[in-house]
Order: C-alpha cells, then structure tokens, then sequence
C-alpha cells in the first residue's frame, strides 16, 4: 500500500515537472509573448532554443521511457505525416529556392510546437496537467492584453500594434490561447453555472476582438460560441440566447464605427472579388509562382534568413501576396498538398471521431480555426500553434479514455 502511495506521489510530481518544463519551453517559443524591450535578434532566437528544447525532451522521453507501452492512435500518425511534410519541403526548398537544408531546420522552429503533443503523449500527462496549461496562458495572455492597451502606442508585448479601423490592434504571440481558454471557461459556465467562467469568455472575446480588430476571430468567437451553446443541457438555453443577442447587440451599439468599418471593408471585398487582393495572391501562389508540378506535392519550404525563397517571397509583399493570408493556400505553398490532406484529416478526427461532452470546447477552437482556412492562417500561426498542440492532445486524451470506458463495460 505504502509502495502504491509512493508511485501516485512520485507520478503527480514528474507530472508538476513536465508541466513547468512545458510551460517555459511555450513562453520561450512565444517569445515571451513577443516582449518588445528584448532585442530583436535575442528574442529571435528564443523560439529557436524552444524548438530544438522541444525535441530534446521528446528524445530524452523516448529513450528513457522504453519499457512503457504507447498506445497509437489515428492522430499520432497524422502529426507525424505533418513532421514529414515539413521535411520534405525543406528537400525541395533546398532543390527549387537554393535555400539549405540546415536552414530550413531552423525556419521550423514555430513549427516545433507540435513536438508539445508528442511529449505530452509520451509522457503520459494527464487532462488535468493539459487544463493548467492552457489556464496559464489563458490568464497570462489577458494580462498582456491589458498592458499592452495601457501602453499602447508604445505596447510592451507586440509583435504588431497600431491604429486600424477606428480603433487599435493588439497582435503579439499567444493568441491561441485567449481563444482557447475562453472557449473552455465558456464551456464550463454551461456545465457549472457559474457566472465568473462566462466573465473569462467574455474577456477573451473582447480581446480577441475589440482589441485585435479581426474579421476573422469575430467569426471564430461567434460560431465557437454558437457550437457550444447548441449542444450545451443548459436548462434555459432560450432565455440565455436571447441575453446573449441583446448583449451583443448592446456591445455592436457601443462599437458602432468598428461594425461599420468592419462590414464596409468585407462588402467592398466581395463586390471587387477580381480587384481584391487576396484573390490574386491566391492565383498567384497556386499557379505563378509554383517551379514545377513537383512543388504542387512537396511545397516549396518555409523562408528563412536571406535565402531566395525568403527574397521572392518579399517581393511578392511588394503586392500584398502573403502566403500567410491564405489559409490552406499558405499551407500548400509552404508544405504542399500531402500537409493540406493531412490538415483536413485532423479536422474530420476532431469533428467526427471525438465524442463527448469534454470535447466541446475543443471542437469550437477547431472551428475558430478552420473558419481561417480561407482567408487566414491560424493552422500555422506560432501565437496559435502550442495551443493546438495541446487541443491535438485533449482530444487524444478523450479518445483513450473512451476506450478504457468501453472496456470496463465489457468487463
């Protein structure tokens, strides 16, 4: 008994461990949530350190934990198609763009976030450690908002922050996050009732939106939300839906010129869809700027320091064509074909083979997500990857405890 009393002590504190390691390992690959007072070129390197920290401790995992068996799961494999997809465009960077292999190691860095996944898996981490993660950071980013609107136009925490669409935008490394985390905090308010974890959603929401001025995260928040209200048991769902569309009618009031600007720049999109910049940079980078066909399959890499890709990549700036705008056309840009198959395979796990109340929340971040396969690029954000990562992971986490709920009823 006493031995068994050991082990759970001695488990919970190698759990404690690994959520510390992870955490720090997050803020260094958010670059301290891109903390403007570090020099440029410092805190460039953060994320650098991070992801090769990342890999470490998930070889250190690997090797010093042979004897435990891992279960494989579907997703497992689908993470590491992904891993592979990067590799193989770092081939074809190196064949097409003259930009080394070694290079394009190192303009992954972001990209080892996914990295946070397999640890968590090997390691054996539980929902709970998963749920502290995302808490901190949740609770961390609010505050930098919050710094940030005070210092603003001198913000602490930015990586871009200026005036835009009769107000100001606040975007630093860590959104992810914010959405995250209110989506689970809105989740809980439907499951306990308890008006505070409605209050963190709201402030994420603001955020989010108030001081981000994204189109896109408004649709986000809002179908998240939406998603987790319709399937929610709250008793007075009716009455609450209609709280929720007068409150948000009163906070549209109150930001009558954001909703105006908002809506008048996405309609003169629409109406000018062959002038509109995005169009043609989805035109340009599936056809244009591709070498061959080869690069339609392997991508053509990620740009990194003054290599030809990064140079070309700049000059298409010079248009408003960035890769980054274009939701899955980035991501075939970059990684190719196989990593979109890949990207769409994940959504149809989270969507279709998750079950469960638990999974919820996950399920409106995902949607957030997938609204910005279009015209965004929250799949290959860095302020939203290590979220992701850990989403990736929960719903992981579900699946097994599923099964393990399947068999007890067997027995």
């Amino acid at each position: 008994m006493n031995s068994k009393l050991t082990k759970n002590i001695q488990r919970k504190q190698r759990g404690k461990n690994i959520v510390s390691i992870l955490i720090g390992l997050i803020l260094l690959l958010l670059q301290l949530f891109n903390f403007k007072l570090l020099p440029e070129a410092i805190s460039a390197q953060l994320s650098a350190v991070a992801g090769l920290g990342l890999i470490a401790f998930y070889l250190y995992l690997r090797f010093t934990r042979k004897g435990a068996y891992l279960k494989r799961f579907f997703l497992d494999k689908l993470v590491w198609l992904f891993l592979a997809c990067m590799l193989v465009s770092a081939i074809a960077a190196s064949i097409y763009w003259d930009q080394s292999f070694y290079t394009s190691l190192i303009g992954y860095k972001y990209f080892y976030a996914y990295f946070i996944y397999l640890i968590m898996a090997k390691a054996f981490m539980s929902k709970e450690d998963a749920d502290k993660i995302i808490k901190f950071f949740f609770f961390a980013t609010l505050i930098v908002f919050l710094i940030n609107r005070i210092t603003f136009p001198n913000s602490l925490f930015a990586w871009r922050s200026e005036e835009r669409r009769e107000g100001i935008t606040l975007f630093f490394f860590g959104h992810g996050f914010t959405a995250l985390g209110g989506f689970y905090f809105l989740d809980k308010f439907f499951r306990e009732r308890k008006i505070i974890n409605l209050v963190w959603y709201i402030l994420a929401f603001v955020c989010l939106f108030l001081l981000t001025r994204s189109r896109m995260n408004l649709v986000g928040l809002l179908l998240g939300g939406g998603v987790i209200l319709y399937y929610s048991q709250f008793r007075w769902k009716k009455i609450f839906t209609a709280f929720l569309l007068i409150a948000t009618a009163i906070l549209l009031t109150y930001s009558e010129k954001i909703i105006n600007v908002v809506v008048s720049e996405t309609s003169e999109q629409f109406s000018k869809a062959d002038e509109d910049v995005r169009s043609q940079a989805h035109a340009y980078f599936l056809s244009e700027f591709q070498p061959d066909f080869v690069t339609y399959l392997s991508g053509n890499g990620y740009p990194y320091g003054n290599s030809p890709l990064q140079k070309v990549l700049s000059n298409a700036s010079f248009y408003g064509f960035y890769p980054a705008d274009l939701g899955f056309t980035g991501l075939l840009t970059y990684f190719g074909i196989f990593a979109v198959l890949v990207w769409m395979l994940m959504f149809f796990q989270v969507f279709f083979r998750s079950r469960g109340k638990d999974v919820l929340f996950l399920k409106a971040y995902f949607l957030m997500l997938l609204s910005t396969c279009i015209t965004g690029y929250s799949v290959f954000d860095p302020g939203y990857m290590p979220a992701t990562a850990i989403a990736l992971f929960l719903l992981r986490d579900n699946m097994i405890r599923r099964e393990n709920a399947q068999r007890r009823s067997f027995v």
